[in-house]
């Protein structure tokens, strides 16, 4: 039985040393060709490409116009804003509508239906897309807040290295409690498959990654992947609209989103509950990988806070004083070098970094989501995107729900 103990000791200070190389890793990354910085005393040029941007707007009367000012106010031109209200129940439209009287680049766009087989974002986008006549389709959310020059930065590297499909790694403002304790955890598990070549995004410029917060796309290579509609029916359709342009061999190209924009996030536990699943669910894909990641987050998250306590309990009640010693190292050396490493990742993606010790709850939370998108994921629940409530096969959505 000791011998058995041991064995597992050792194996799990390899667990821990994953941790303390990741966070070496993560502070050498060569993150400096991954960093746009702003400019915004860019003089426009002739000569700039075409760029329309394309806004999904579903209930966004809160925020939708201050997305769209700043928009205005980014001194690279832009040829269109076009806003697609879909099916939008409070001001959105009437906000949009007004401030299209007063610019011109501002083309407001109404949906009032949702064909079936179609999600409603996918939907949104696919229809504004086609009116678009820009060189450079630009697609951000409506919650997305530009820093002045962010947008001149994202085209001078496009047109500069002739790129087909670029993305920007997220760049978040958590303000609510349930996004503080839940986002981060969700989102280091999509990471660490990513980094096995699993997931849809990974830390590198080369890397396919696809972030729906803000997505530029060359109108030609938007074309040859088949645009939204090749992708009308999945959870994570920025994800697939990547991997659809890695496979149609389109130049793209991922870089940091910090000093460029910050997308806020303000929601309620149910709310971030579901949108978590939807991401989990269309980003991973596949049943087995939801189980795995269940056990990912209890080994290589959860596990020093149980371990430590314990092990140093036996230790004082009699057993075995090397091998709780031992078990009590390593898992401090396990949360040690996780604290470490996510210190580094957290600096790189999160606007407000003090939630780091809410973590182990997040990751007790990511568990029981990952429970929860397995039963969607097999056809025994529903996930709601927007205003419509879908039951799901795999990562696509199957039909609607309707009340």
């Amino acid at each position: 039985m000791t011998a058995a103990l041991w064995v597992l000791c050792l194996l799990y200070m390899l667990i821990a040393l994953r941790w303390l190389i990741g966070a070496v890793q993560v502070g050498r990354a060569p993150l400096d060709a991954m960093r746009l910085p702003a400019r915004p005393d860019r003089p426009s040029d002739p000569a700039d490409p075409k760029l329309s941007v394309l806004i999904a707007a579903h209930n966004e009367g809160d925020h939708i116009e201050d997305c769209i000012l700043r928009l205005c106010a980014q001194n690279f031109p832009l040829h269109e804003i076009i806003v697609v209200n879909d099916r939008s129940h409070d001001t959105t439209g009437e906000v949009v509508a007004q401030l299209a009287r007063n610019d011109r680049r501002i083309v407001p766009v109404e949906i009032r239906e949702l064909p079936d087989g179609w999600i409603g974002k996918s939907h949104a986008l696919s229809v504004g897309a086609a009116s678009a006549t820009g060189d450079y389709l630009l697609f951000i959310d409506s919650d997305v807040f530009l820093r002045p020059g962010a947008i001149a930065a994202v085209m001078d590297k496009a047109a500069r290295d002739r790129i087909d499909f670029l993305t920007l790694w997220p760049r978040l403002g958590l303000r609510s409690p349930a996004d503080r304790i839940m986002v981060p955890a969700a989102g280091w598990l999509l990471t660490f498959w990513s980094l096995l070549g699993g997931g849809a995004a990974a830390q590198s410029h080369e890397a396919t990654m696809g972030n729906g917060q803000f997505l530029l796309v060359r109108r030609e290579a938007y074309g040859r992947i088949g645009g939204h509609e090749a992708v009308r029916a999945e959870l994570a359709e920025d994800a697939m609209l990547a991997e659809n342009a890695r496979r149609a061999g389109l130049r793209s190209w991922v870089g940091l989103g910090a000093g460029l924009y910050v997308a806020s996030r303000n929601s309620t536990f149910a709310r971030c509950a579901n949108g978590l699943a939807r991401v989990l669910i269309g980003s991973l894909c596949s049943p087995w990988k939801l189980l795995l990641s269940t056990q990912i987050m209890l080994g290589a998250c959860i596990a020093p806070f149980w371990i430590a306590p314990l092990a140093a309990g036996l230790g004082a009640a009699g057993f075995d004083s090397a091998l709780c010693i031992a078990w009590t190292a390593a898992a401090v050396a396990h949360a040690a070098g996780m604290f470490a490493t996510l210190r580094r990742l957290f600096a790189l993606t999160l606007e407000q970094r003090g939630g780091l010790w809410l973590f182990p709850i997040g990751c007790i939370l990511t568990v029981g989501l990952l429970v929860w998108a397995f039963f969607i994921m097999t056809g025994r629940g529903t996930i709601r995107w927007g205003a419509t409530r879908y039951v799901v096969r795999g990562s696509r959505i199957v039909s609607p729900v309707h009340a």
